[in-house]
């Protein structure tokens, strides 16, 4: 009975595809990376904006806190007057009503305020609430396109992907280049035959050259020549998206300086018109109609100038990510 026993070895000599196949999986590591650091930037802009967010709403709180125990003031001053049979009975309702309004108003707030420091708290991979300082200060940005195209992790990640996309387009004539392996087969056969030794060896070189292939290597230039063209197209867009950002994001810290000015003056006369309305009605020129109201406009008008506040923040964050400065 024959024992027939083969091995056979196939080293690849020259492979111009595996070539290309190779540079090009370098050149992905590199966009792999670069795709990595817009992650990166992605979620330190979204944890940027809720720890924005807790600061806002903390100042909400206070503001309305500061609501309360001016109705309660309010309201302690009419109920005393009612007591004392100064006063009449509208007056200490109106009051007790107001009182009433802004803690429910207050209890949304906390509740606001503990959902703002969840979010921070998922954002930041804690099983827990995050709590932030009373305030933070954002560096001064400028709006320089060519520094931003260079430190923006989207636009780096896009200029690699499209220079990924034009290299796999050039190593296409790969796709029309002969392989070339080397095969090396020693076999062993008991017992030999007349045409067979019972050992031995043999070495081959085989070219290897496709001539026919219904037209595969043509539809994959062409679908390359269109990745290409999608990758340059997003590269430029995101270039121009870059330029509009940094105008946007200047023209959005000036207006919104504009607004917290306007905002803070707001607030200061909306004070200064309660404590008018309060001389006014103790002295007994006004009834309470005129210090409710008052009391309403000024807690709007904190309320305005904490949300012009956090614009103010907000833009300056716009400005530094769009100029590539954050993270």
């Amino acid at each position: 009975m024959a024992h027939p026993t083969n091995l056979q070895l196939s080293v690849p000599l020259v492979a111009p595809q595996r070539w290309a196949q190779w540079s090009q999986a370098a050149a992905n590591v590199e966009t792999s990376r670069a795709s990595h650091e817009d992650a990166r930037r992605t979620l330190a802009v979204a944890a940027a904006r809720a720890y924005l967010a807790v600061i806002s709403q903390k100042r909400q709180v206070d503001t309305i806190a500061r609501a309360v125990a001016t109705d309660r003031s309010h309201f302690d001053f009419t109920h005393t007057r009612f007591q004392g049979g100064v006063g009449n009975r509208v007056d200490e309702v109106r009051a007790a009503q107001q009182l009433a309004t802004d803690q429910a108003q207050l209890s949304a707030s906390f509740a606001a305020l503990a959902r703002a420091r969840e979010a921070l708290g998922v954002l930041l991979a804690e099983d827990k609430p995050v709590d932030t300082l009373d305030d933070v200060s954002l560096p001064e940005a400028a709006a320089d396109f060519e520094g931003a195209a260079g430190r923006r992790p989207d636009v780096l990640a896009a200029k690699a992907r499209a220079r990924i996309a034009e290299k796999v387009r050039k190593d296409s004539w790969t796709d029309f280049m002969p392989a070339l392996n080397g095969q090396f087969q020693p076999f062993y056969q008991h017992p030999s035959t007349l045409t067979q030794p019972e050992t031995g060896w043999q070495a081959m070189l085989v070219l290897s050259l496709p001539l026919v292939e219904g037209g595969l290597r043509r539809g994959q230039m062409r679908e390359r020549d269109a990745l290409l063209a999608q990758a340059r197209a997003q590269y430029e867009g995101l270039l121009r998206q870059t330029r509009a950002d940094l105008r946007v994001a200047a023209e959005s810290i000036r207006r919104a300086d504009e607004a917290l000015g306007s905002a803070q003056a707001a607030a200061d006369l909306a004070h200064q018109a309660l404590d008018l309305a309060n001389l006014a009605y103790q002295a007994g020129a006004t009834t309470n109609i005129e210090v409710i109201d008052a009391e309403r406009r000024a807690r709007d008008a904190a309320s305005a100038v904490v949300i012009a506040e956090d614009s103010v923040r907000q833009a300056r964050l716009d400005l530094l990510v769009a100029a590539g400065q954050f993270p």
